[in-house]
């Protein structure tokens, strides 16, 4: 089975085991089947990998949708945390879109495994030799790139990874907390709230600041 038959299998499976959202309307000659909308899988995937993947973008498309529903009145903890108290009308609204761009990128984008390259950087190169990297982006490269180290992360870890690398490909190259963690982002809320807009740690870890979210579920 090619990558692409295990994704489009994989996304009818993900209906029954994760409830994924967006159905689409495919014609498959003589009968239209209700098939839900799951991004491509390609590169050196594994079954397992390629479960993995799709079974975490689906959640966390039932996140960004929750997040997005939130307000600064409805979860003033959660919106307090990640992006300090006080926030304006338009800074809500700027929260609202990015999550838009986000849930847009975590199903329109082209998700590629990658396995260590053993290089040592220059154009095109592939950063996965640098077995602390989870997942990446380029800028302008509609493709979101995992590495192996990726797959042994935690449920949740694995879902503010996706969440946080789709955010890059809407905010741009925006790392202002170098090591992603919950505390430098908290601390960025507070110490520089226009940065904090900016960076896309804050906008996975407000994602993941779900507790309706199973972090046992296996992923």
């Amino acid at each position: 089975m090619s990558n692409r038959q295990a994704s489009r299998a994989l996304a009818i499976l993900g209906v029954v085991l994760y409830g994924c959202a967006n159905p689409v309307t495919e014609d498959t000659g003589d009968v239209e089947a209700a098939v839900v909308a799951q991004p491509l899988v390609e590169g050196e995937c594994t079954d397992a990998e390629i479960q993995s993947l799709l079974g975490t973008f689906s959640v966390a498309n039932g996140a960004i949708d929750q997040a997005s529903a939130t307000t600064p009145v409805s979860d003033p903890v959660r919106w307090r945390t990640w992006f300090s108290s006080g926030v304006s009308d338009d800074q809500v609204n700027h929260v609202k879109s990015t999550l838009g761009g986000i849930a847009t990128n975590v199903f329109e984008n082209e998700l590629r495994c990658e396995k260590h390259d053993g290089g040592t950087g220059g154009p095109g190169f592939a950063p996965c030799h640098n077995v602390n990297k989870r997942a990446y982006v380029r800028q302008g490269e509609p493709i979101i790139h995992f590495c192996p180290s990726f797959f042994d992360l935690g449920p949740m870890w694995k879902l503010n990874a996706i969440v946080h690398e789709s955010a890059h490909l809407v905010l741009g190259d925006t790392d202002f907390t170098p090591n992603g963690s919950a505390a430098e982002a908290e601390a960025l809320a507070h110490r520089d709230l226009d940065t904090a807009f900016r960076n896309a740690s804050n906008f996975a870890h407000f994602v993941t600041n779900d507790p309706s979210i199973d972090a046992n579920t296996d992923l």
